[in-house]
This record gives structure tokens, C-alpha cells and sequence, in this order.
């Protein structure tokens, strides 16, 4: 569309600028939604963005994936295979695949290019909540309503390792950057880190009144940052186990939270709105407004140009530096 066309035409100026990264860090009051875009017919639960920005995935409460190309300023394909709920979209490091979990059991990887589905891996007992892919994308990590963690190794198409993570089903997970720690979280208010390697127990955090949805792990495993029902951001030592901050201000549910690619830069996402923080300081830079309801996913590029955004109003919006 038109709308999507602008929007890529001043991201790919950004992209141009000698410092792209210090366009939003600096003035992060400038990001303004350059498109808002009805994407599904139903609530977004899930989004990926590519390294560069130029391609976008996206799910809702259904069966169908779609994948953007933000440069052309069009829909690029949609996926169809699951069958049921799809509740987690994600790409590989390479650009080249699309990967999804679902309410079916499965988890499904997807040619990029020709839209196929290249493998379906089968093995949790009940539904797949959450995945992630390391970053030399060999090995998949996926948290499930049957309790577990498990590693899979995308060549083999087999689960090498399984970890019983919670006494309740795994509501979400997150990698660490350095693909080390794996953290996770249940119903109730746990929170637990686990060795990638190892998959042994490594921490346990405490301290939300009610369900963790979203997590987030600094660039040098220091720190996980964590997103609540309870309204409130939790700032953890992962050393130490402490609770080092608390950020508030949200008025609903924390839904969301992305890290920028040097860990100063925090955005959250809740009701109608996305707040950016500056994580050392503890203090709120920003919030952005232009949904009308809850927001379930944000994303963000590597170069912290471009930031998206899904709602249960059924719509994303780009956000970017006009």
C-alpha cells in the first residue's frame, strides 16, 4: 500500500544516515506511527522483524502467517499448514526461513522465498507457546503447555534435550543473546533461568503479584528484565538473583518488552500504548499512543531504526523518525 511504501521510504533514509541507532536513542520523542496497517481479521499475538528491518512475519489468533516485505510496501506471501492456533512467529539468523509453534503440537519451518514448508517437528505434548532460535540458527528452543523446554537441532529435526521447566505449562520463553540462558515462566509468578548446555537450573526470581507474559536478557547476561499482569517491569541480577529496579507506569498488563541491540534502550507494550525507558537510569523517555487496544507483540531492528507493533485491534503500526 501507499501507506507502507512511505513508511519504508523514510526508514531506508534512516537506514542511509551515518548513525541510524543515535536517530531514536537520541530523540525518541520523534517516533511518530508512519502506517497503521489492518494486517489479520483477528487479535496480532506474535511478530518478527529482520536484522535490516525489510521483512516483517506476523500471526494472530488463527492459522495463517504473513510475511511483509516493508521495502516493496506489500503483503509477500501467506503461510498456511497449522491446524490449529498459531502463537509464535520468528526468523532465522539467515533470512531464509520462517519458523512458528502452535496450538497443533508442531513447530513448522517454512522456505522464506517460495513460502513451502520445509519440516514440522513433533514431540511436546501440548500446545507450543513459545520459540526461539540461537543465533547461528542450528538449534530451536520451544516452552509448551506440557511443562517443558525442549532443544531441537534444526538439521536432525530431532529434540536432543528436554527440560522439565514448571509444574504448569511454559508460558514464555527468551534467549540471552549469547544463546547461554534460556529464561521461562509459568501461571504462577516464577520466573527460572536454565543452562543452555547443560539445561540445569541456574536462578529463580520471585516478586510479581501476578503472571509473567514477556522477558527480556541484557547483552552481557547481567540482567533479565521482566514484564507482568501486575502492570510493573522488573529489573533482576542474574548473579545474584536480586531485584535491582522496578519500572511503572503502564496501565495494563506488560505484554511486551524488547531490548536495543546495546541493552540501553527498553521498550514495553501494554494497553494502547508502548513506553521507551532508559534502562540504567530507571527513568521513562517516552510513550507512544495510536493503537486502540491492547498491544501483544513489538519488534524492533537491529540498528533501532524501526520499531513494530500488534494489537488486539487487529492492526500494526511502523514506527519510525519522520
Amino acid at each position: 500500500s501507499a501507506q507502507i511504501r512511505l513508511a519504508a521510504r523514510l526508514i531506508l533514509k534512516q537506514q542511509q544516515s551515518e548513525h541510524p541507532a543515535l536517530i531514536q536513542y537520541q530523540n525518541p520523542a520523534k517516533f511518530t506511527c508512519l502506517c497503521s496497517l489492518k494486517a489479520h481479521t483477528q487479535p496480532i499475538n506474535s511478530l518478527t522483524l529482520s536484522a535490516d528491518g525489510s521483512l516483517l512475519v506476523s500471526c494472530a489468533l488463527g492459522k495463517v502467517i504473513k510475511i511483509w516485505d516493508l521495502v516493496a510496501g506489500a503483503g509477500k506471501a501467506i503461510l498456511q499448514g497449522h491446524t490449529d492456533q498459531v502463537t509464535c512467529v520468528t526468523l532465522s539468523p539467515d533470512r531464509q526461513t520462517v519458523i512458528s509453534a502452535s496450538r497443533d503440537r508442531t513447530i513448522k519451518l517454512w522456505d522464506l522465498v517460495t513460502g513451502a514448508e520445509k519440516q514440522t517437528l513433533t514431540g511436546h505434548l501440548g500446545y507450543v507457546n513459545s520459540v526461539v532460535v540461537t543465533a547461528n540458527g542450528r538449534t530451536l528452543i520451544t516452552g509448551s503447555q506440557d511443562s517443558t523446554i525442549k532443544l531441537w537441532n534444526i538439521d536432525t529435526a530431532e529434540d536432543y534435550k528436554t527440560i522439565r521447566a514448571h509444574t504448569n505449562l511454559v508460558n514464555a520463553i527468551a534467549l540471552s543473546p549469547d544463546g547461554s540462558l534460556i529464561a521461562s515462566c509459568s501461571w504462577n509468578t516464577t520466573i527460572r533461568i536454565w543452562d543452555t548446555h547443560t539445561g540445569v537450573q541456574v536462578g529463580e526470581f520471585v516478586g510479581h503479584s501476578a503472571r509473567v507474559w514477556a522477558f527480556a536478557i541484557s547483552p552481557d547476561n547481567q540482567f533479565l528484565i521482566s514484564g507482568s499482569r501486575d502492570k510493573t517491569i522488573k529489573i533482576w541480577h542474574i548473579p545474584t538473583g536480586r531485584e535491582v529496579g522496578r519500572l511503572e507506569g503502564h496501565k495494563g498488563d506488560v505484554k511486551a518488552l524488547k531490548l536495543s541491540e546495546n541493552g540501553e534502550i527498553l521498550f514495553s507494550a501494554s494497553y494502547k500504548e508502548i513506553k521507551i525507558w532508559h534502562l540504567s537510569s530507571q527513568t521513562e523517555i517516552t510513550t507512544l499512543k495510536g493503537h486502540q487496544a491492547a498491544i501483544n507483540a513489538i519488534a524492533i531492528s537491529q540498528d533501532g531504526s524501526i520499531l513494530i507493533s500488534g494489537s488486539d485491534d487487529h492492526h500494526i503500526c511502523i514506527w519510525g523518525v519522520a
